[in-house]
């Protein structure tokens, strides 16, 4: 029976929500497309329709899901804006609390898979940039409209990368509760002191 355009549609967001999750949860290699089909109530044949291996669907996955968390900050910072709160500071705040450490499923996939992407060359490595880079620019223009663009994008990739680091370490010290906490609070000073390490003059 042919599937209509709306269906093949929703299966694919199906397929995607569903590596995204197991993927995140298990790592790349932790979890096949026979997995990822049964999760999003499909079969592995209608996973092979829409990609045509398992690094495509990686890819496709840590693409989308990374779009989705640049879609997600931006919403945050115009929220915190709305409502005279730093959108800066609202994206690091948010970022680095124990319950995003928590929830390896749907926290943000540069902590989860990032390292495992870092050694797959082409596609995989192409959707995390790409998605890194839309992150970086969220927290950019979540600074100070005051600042030059070569700043705010400098101070934009200082915070992303103490945040990220922040996430991962605190997540290695789970089992000693009070390091990986201490590693979170630490973290959100450094990415907050971004906006003053590049501002003119420096400013610490």
């Amino acid at each position: 029976m042919r599937v209509s355009t709306a269906a093949r549609e929703d299966h694919t967001a199906a397929i995607l929500a569903a590596a995204e999750r197991l993927f995140r949860e298990r790592g790349f290699d932790g979890a096949g497309v026979a997995e990822v089909a049964r999760a999003a109530g499909l079969t592995h044949g209608a996973v092979y329709n829409r990609f045509p291996g398992k690094a495509a669907l990686a890819a496709a996955a840590l693409r989308n899901a990374l779009l989705a968390a640049a879609d997600l900050w931006r919403e945050r910072a115009e929220r915190a804006r709305a409502a005279g709160r730093d959108p800066f500071g609202a994206l690091i705040d948010a970022y680095l609390q124990p319950a995003h450490r928590d929830n390896l499923a749907e926290g943000c996939p540069i902590a989860t898979l990032g390292p495992e992407a870092a050694r797959e060359p082409g596609p995989l490595a192409d959707a995390l940039a790409e998605g890194t880079a839309a992150l970086a620019a969220e927290l950019a223009n979540a600074l100070p409209a005051s600042m030059p663009p070569a700043d705010r994008a400098r101070a934009a990739t200082a915070a992303l990368s103490a945040m990220n680091g922040g996430l991962i370490l605190s997540r290695a010290l789970r089992g000693h509760l009070a390091a990986s906490d201490a590693a979170l609070a630490c973290a959100r000073v450094l990415a907050r002191a971004a906006v003053h390490l590049f501002s003119d003059p420096p400013r610490l």
